[in-house]
């Protein structure tokens, strides 16, 4: 008796599942450049054709990966400004503390993110999926007008989201000092917003 082949193994959104879950490791292994259409097929255990019936491309591929990693960071942060209280301060700490606490937890989410693919093509800017979720630091204007006298508003939010980013990217890429405790970052993160708003 004939075996069955490795796509009958998958119903619904099985295979779907298994192509964003063998991107990801893809990407946790060698970043982006790591990540083909190809290597996620035979990750996946199926022909290099198949996940074209889910995906069209790479890019809308990765776009699902962002979206999804989007959500897990969405529920992160919200986790975290729940339980921050009302001081703005505190509110702006606990936003960056989640965003360097979901780059060291979910590297690869991270970085398809921040990747080129992701980002909207100019015709998509009045898209309303296309738009910034309230985890985003620069669309957290309410946080960074509190923490913030109205002057230095526009400084402190570009401040706040390079400091963020920068920290975030130092841990993922490799350049947290060596033998140093990556939990010290979020640490640091706090206490570098801390100041960058009572100054």
């Amino acid at each position: 008796m004939a075996r069955p082949k490795n796509r009958d193994r998958y119903h619904h959104g099985q295979l779907k599942r298994a192509l964003l879950d063998g991107a990801l490791q893809l990407i946790t292994e060698g970043g982006l450049d790591h990540f083909t259409m190809a290597k996620a097929a035979r990750a996946a255990g199926v022909s290099s054709g198949a996940p074209y019936r889910h995906f069209p491309d790479r890019q809308t591929l990765l776009v699902a990966l962002a979206q999804e990693g989007g959500e897990r960071l969405d529920e992160m942060v919200d986790e975290a400004l729940g339980q921050a209280g009302l001081d703005p301060t505190e509110t702006l700490m606990a936003l960056g503390e989640a965003h360097v606490r979901f780059a060291m937890e979910q590297p690869a989410y991270y970085r398809v993110m921040h990747a080129p693919e992701y980002h909207p093509g100019e015709e998509d800017e009045d898209d309303e999926a296309d738009e910034e979720g309230p985890t985003e630091v620069e669309a957290n204007g309410q946080t960074l007008a509190a923490a913030a006298d109205g002057a230095r508003e526009d400084a402190v939010r570009l401040a706040a989201q390079a400091m963020i980013y920068g920290m975030s990217r130092m841990l993922i890429d490799g350049h947290f000092p060596e033998g140093r405790d990556p939990e010290e970052a979020t640490a640091a993160m706090r206490q570098m917003l801390k100041a960058l708003v009572r100054r």
